[in-house]
């Protein structure tokens, strides 16, 4: 309860850099609709073999990210097409 994409994405279990949090969201797609939305119990992958161009695809998208705006359902339309 409280982790973010961001926080994890940070984390030296996964990339070690905030800003390749769309990482986390293009590879768990399958379980998460809403970046701003993930919950306790989801078991997220990290891809750890991404090339250069993903990881600056990344980071431009969250440069790129409008501010949170709270919400409690996913959005139907993201503010992004970040992959």
């Amino acid at each position: 309860k409280g982790d973010t994409l961001w926080d994890i994405s940070g984390s030296g279990s996964a990339y070690s850099d905030n800003m390749q949090w769309p990482l986390l969201f293009k590879y768990n797609r399958d379980i998460i609709k809403d970046p701003d939305l993930i919950y306790p119990g989801q078991n997220l992958k990290i891809q750890k073999n991404v090339t250069e161009d993903e990881v600056k695809r990344a980071r431009k998208a969250a440069s790129d990210t409008p501010p949170y705006q709270p919400h409690t359902t996913p959005r139907e339309t993201l503010p992004l097409d970040y992959f």
